[in-house]
């Protein structure tokens, strides 16, 4: 992708980007369920079917400093892998589940969904055992249920 022409886009980057108040409340705004990472993919989703068009503006530059949110955890890598790993499964799920609704109607659908998950987890656990995430268990039964659209926003973080 050419980084100094005008062109539209599918996914803007969520540190960055300016939209009309009509079209993100339209739109349906941020999803609570998502804490960090993601929130804006789904949210452009949602404004493309919507029938609105997402635009990369060469003109704008912006020098983002990620992962301040990071720095202040005590195990930072666990935390980026649990939230980002949390928040590529609700997208997934929402995805596969139509925004809310039930699994894939076909077998094939259904095993593509579950070995999705399997190989999200497997990958999670595998980080996981050598970043010593102590909380691996309790999160893999939270990513269990947001696979079968089951997610709300976090309470604790």
């Amino acid at each position: 992708m050419p980084i100094d022409k005008e062109m539209d886009v599918d996914a803007l980057s969520g540190s960055f980007f300016i939209v009309r108040k009509e079209a993100f409340s339209e739109a349906g705004g941020f999803d609570e369920a998502y804490f960090l990472f993601v929130e804006e993919v789904d949210l452009f989703k949602r404004m493309r079917l919507q029938g609105r068009r997402l635009k990369y503006l060469p003109s704008f530059k912006i020098k983002h400093h990620g992962g301040a949110c990071m720095k202040k955890r005590d195990s930072p890598q666990v935390f980026y892998n649990y939230h980002m790993t949390r928040s590529h499964l609700i997208l997934f799920a929402k995805e596969r589940l139509g925004l809310g609704g039930d699994l894939p109607a076909t077998l094939i659908g259904k095993a593509g969904y579950h070995a999705t998950f399997a190989f999200i987890i497997l990958r999670y656990v595998v980080i996981s055992v050598f970043g010593l995430n102590v909380s691996v268990a309790s999160h893999l039964a939270e990513f269990t249920t947001i696979h079968f659209g089951k997610f709300s926003k976090l309470e604790d973080v």
